[in-house]
This record gives structure tokens, C-alpha cells and sequence, in this order.
């Protein structure tokens, strides 16, 4: 397909756009997927390539096939010599070598990769988006401008496209659970291909990047991973390709770190620690090892060994001082140990280390600190501290019910101790000049919300030889009191 030529600052681009995906038994999924990249003003592509990750028993061919009396998709079988290298027998081992092959056919300077039961929201939902959650406009002229012209105004050294991919989604609400920014769209005539047999990624990692959700000079779009197969079906798929690649003589590190992970979350964590342990000494640079780490911190705390979670987050922070997710996982671990100095010192770092990074755990290692530390700042009674936590945490996940909760009684609570401190003051100044009216006018003027945040002492004196008493305020002080919804 040719692509169309674009101007821009005077100089002709040629910058078209080809979606490549890998298709196994998708009939359920694939329609909607490839709806919502053709089917919009501008279409996001100007072509689809469509290969088999192994036999379909659903129809998904003969789908594939009708698509393409609607969208310029096609369908192309694996040739013998793929064949061999990625299936063994029905089961796919190397989904590198399939997706690699997709890539060789496509046409376009660009490539958009996407999973069948992946969607990219409509500009219609991005705009009732960022107006409910980012209070966000989207410019005039960036709702109908399409991928590839925007693709066209990026300068050569931009080789990437990030997005941000929003892998669990709760069904019911729509509420992002789990997020990450991925490279979705590359310019393919750079050299990339796919490496690893499974849990497979792009190399090398895109040096120059242009992220897709920050401000407002591009299109806004996201990837929505809205799967029909339960977790629980696609762990248990890449477990037994990742148990046969143990016979092969393919344990690598990447292999050894996949094959823990997979028995941290089935509990198997005796085997998940050797296999950790084989990951640490497999890693062939501090990237390897601070996963690696920071992996093994998640294995000790659902197995329970808290001591164990800090030693492991702590060999990570090592190899990457500033890594948010080590940074991460040691506030929440000593917030879960009730450690609260431990937590705000490594929380303050975490703050610093958070401006502007990005990661593939962002989104959870983004939210969890700020949600850990709003409480222990609440009970010091640092409540300004605990409600901008809470707004931290409010702009990963606008609509989270217990940072919205807790905001609105920090927000509170620091305005009643801002009043019982300018209380203190006035009462302290009235008892300089020798006011005792005032003072006592003031205490007894405190509303019941600042008087619970303060104990008035009053002590009584005889003044005169008539036996007249006056009350004199001689002290109004702070409690130590926990807020009530500290818990």
C-alpha cells in the first residue's frame, strides 16, 4: 500500500501506518479490536496484517477473511520454516519468531502492534475521559487528527511511540486497575525485531520516545486490554511454555525471572526463590538485577516474610538508586511494619525520584506510596503532608474511594488545627497583656471540632481579701488524640 505524502515545514514525509497482530482462536475479540482502529474519522492504519499464533478452533481464519471485504486487512499462514522454529506441535513457544514474521510483511514505515482482544478507545470515550478524570479539554483539530499525519511532525531521531496500556480493567466500572506505558508504535526501518520466546519485547529498547498521553500536541489515544480468557488461563498457557523451554538449555536470565514469577503467584515459593536465586546470578547488568530484586521483594511479602521483602527492596534500590518501584516497595513495606519514620524518610525520596520517570510498574508504584503514608502523616498531625499524598495519589486514580475519603478529612482536620493554633496564640498574647477576659473569651468561643484538638487547664486563684475569685487561663495545649479515621 502506498503511503500518502504529507507536508510539513515544507518538506514532503511519506510516514504510513501498518497494524501487525498475531491472532489464535480471537473470534470473540477480533472484531471489536480491529473496529476500533478502522472504524473512526481518520483511521489510525492504512493496513492490518493478520498471522496465526498456531491452529485456530474457532473460526478466527474464516473471520478474518470476511474483515477483509470491510478494512484493508489480510491473513497470512505461517510459512514451514516459521512453522518449526515457533510451534511445537499445537503449542506456540516462540512468539517472537511469529510477530517478527508479521512485521516482514508489512508495508508501512510505521508499525502498531496490538493483541486481538487490545482496543483503542474512540475519541468520542478519550474526550468523556479526560473531562470526567484529567478535567481535560482536547484542543480543536487534535480530535480529528489522524495517526499517521501526527507520526509525519516528529523529527528523525524519534524511533517510538509509548502509549499507555491499560491492562486490567474492573469490567463492571471501567476503573483502571493496573496501567504501563508500552512501545506501541516504532518506526520499523530501524532496525527492531522481537527477541525471547515468550514475555517477548522489542530490540533494541527504543532510545528516543515520544509518549502519547502527556500534553497537547498530538492525537490522545490509549490501548484497553479487555480480555475473555480469565488470568488465571493465560498464566497457566505461559507456564507450560515456559516449562518446556527449561529442558531446551534456554534458561537465560529473562526465562529464569519469568519462570520465579510464575511460581510466586502460585504459590510455590520455595521453587519461586530458587528460581530467583538463579535469576540474580544469571543477570547480566544492574537493569537485570534491580528486577530481579524488586521480583523477589513481591515473592517475600505473599509469602509473608516482611524482613525478608525489606532485604530484597534494599538489594534493589542498590542497583537503581533513583528506581521508583524499589523506592515504592520500601514505603509500603515499612508502612506495613508500622515503621513510620522508615516510611516517610523513603517516602521523601520516592517524591523526588517520581518527577518525570516512567516505568512498566508505574501506575501501581505510583499509587500504593502515596495511600501508604497519608494515614501515618494524619496521626502525626502533619494533615497539609496527608491530604497532598492524597492528591497524588488522586491524579494516578482520580475515582479511589479511600484517598478521595481520606483528602476530605485531612483537609479538615488541618483547618481545625490551623484554627486551634491561631487559638493558642491569641490566648497566649491576651495572657502577655494581662487580658484574662479575652483569654477566657476565646477558649469559651472555640468551636467543639478546634476543641477537641485542644485541652484547656484552668487554674483558680484568690485574688482579693473579699474572697472574690478570678479564673485565669493558664495554659492551652495540644492533644495527643488520633483523629478518628486514622486507623
Amino acid at each position: 500500500m502506498d503511503a500518502t505524502d504529507l507536508k510539513t515545514g515544507g518538506v514532503t514525509l511519506s510516514e504510513s501506518v501498518s497494524l501487525v497482530m498475531m491472532a489464535r482462536d480471537a473470534a470473540e475479540t477480533l472484531e471489536r479490536c480491529l473496529q476500533s482502529v478502522f472504524d473512526r474519522e481518520v483511521p489510525l492504519v492504512q493496513e492490518a496484517i493478520i498471522v496465526p499464533g498456531g491452529p485456530s478452533k474457532d473460526g478466527t481464519e474464516e473471520l478474518v477473511e470476511k474483515l477483509s471485504k470491510r478494512w484493508p486487512l489480510r491473513f497470512e499462514p505461517l510459512p514451514e520454516d516459521v512453522r518449526a522454529a515457533a510451534l511445537e506441535g499445537d503449542l506456540l513457544i516462540d512468539y517472537s519468531a511469529v510477530r517478527n514474521y508479521g512485521h516482514s510483511l508489512a508495508s508501512g514505515s510505521w508499525h502498531l502492534w496490538l493483541d486481538a482482544d487490545d482496543t483503542v478507545p474512540s475519541p468520542r470515550r478519550v474526550e468523556e475521559v479526560l473531562k470526567l478524570e484529567r478535567q481535560e479539554e482536547i484542543p480543536e483539530g487534535t480530535k480529528r487528527e489522524g495517526l499517521q499525519d501526527f507520526l509525519s511532525t516528529l523529527p528523525p531521531k524519534i524511533s517510538s511511540l509509548w502509549c499507555s496500556y491499560h491492562y486490567h480493567i474492573e469490567p463492571t466500572t471501567d476503573r483502571v486497575l493496573t496501567s504501563y506505558t508500552r512501545e506501541r508504535i516504532l518506526r520499523w526501518q530501524d532496525g527492531f525485531r522481537w527477541v525471547w520466546p515468550i514475555h517477548e519485547q522489542v530490540s533494541p529498547v527504543p532510545p528516543n520516545r515520544y509518549s502519547s498521553d502527556t500534553r497537547y500536541d498530538h492525537p490522545y489515544f490509549w490501548i484497553e486490554h479487555r480480555p475473555v480468557k480469565t488470568e488465571t488461563e493465560r498464566l497457566e498457557r505461559n507456564f507450560r511454555i515456559l516449562e518446556r523451554l527449561k529442558p531446551l538449555g534456554q534458561i537465560r536470565w529473562r526465562v529464569a525471572y519469568y519462570l520465579a514469577d510464575h511460581y510466586t503467584w502460585a504459590n510455590s515459593y520455595e521453587e519461586a526463590a530458587r528460581w530467583f536465586d538463579s535469576a540474580a546470578a544469571l543477570a547480566c547488568n544492574d537493569e537485570e538485577r534491580y528486577l530481579t530484586w524488586h521480583n523477589a521483594y513481591r515473592l517475600a511479602i505473599r509469602a509473608g516474610a516482611h524482613e525478608h521483602g525489606i532485604t530484597a527492596a534494599l538489594r534493589a534500590h542498590a542497583y537503581k538508586p533513583a528506581g521508583i518501584e524499589a523506592l515504592a516497595d520500601l514505603v509500603c513495606i515499612f508502612a506495613t511494619m508500622g515503621n513510620a519514620p522508615q516510611a516517610i524518610h523513603w517516602y521523601g525520596l520516592y517524591r523526588e525520584a517520581e518527577k518525570g520517570q516512567d516505568s512498566l510498574f508505574a501506575a501501581e508504584a505510583k499509587l500504593l506510596p502515596h495511600l501508604a503514608v497519608a494515614p501515618m502523616l494524619g496521626a502525626m498531625r502533619r494533615y497539609e503532608e496527608s491530604a497532598q499524598a492524597c492528591e497524588a495519589a488522586l491524579r494516578f486514580e482520580p475515582r479511589h474511594p479511600d484517598a478521595k475519603r481520606m483528602l476530605s478529612l485531612a483537609r479538615r482536620m488541618d483547618a481545625r488545627l490551623r484554627a486551634a493554633k491561631g487559638a493558642v496564640e491569641l490566648v497566649q498574647h491576651a495572657r502577655e497583656i494581662g487580658d484574662t477576659e479575652a483569654a477566657l473569651g476565646i477558649v469559651a468561643a472555640l468551636p467543639p471540632a478546634v476543641r477537641e484538638m485542644s485541652e484547656v487547664v484552668a487554674e483558680k486563684h484568690r485574688c482579693d481579701a473579699a474572697g472574690e475569685k478570678t479564673i485565669l487561663v493558664s495554659d492551652l495545649r495540644f492533644t495527643t488524640k488520633r483523629p478518628s479515621w486514622v486507623p
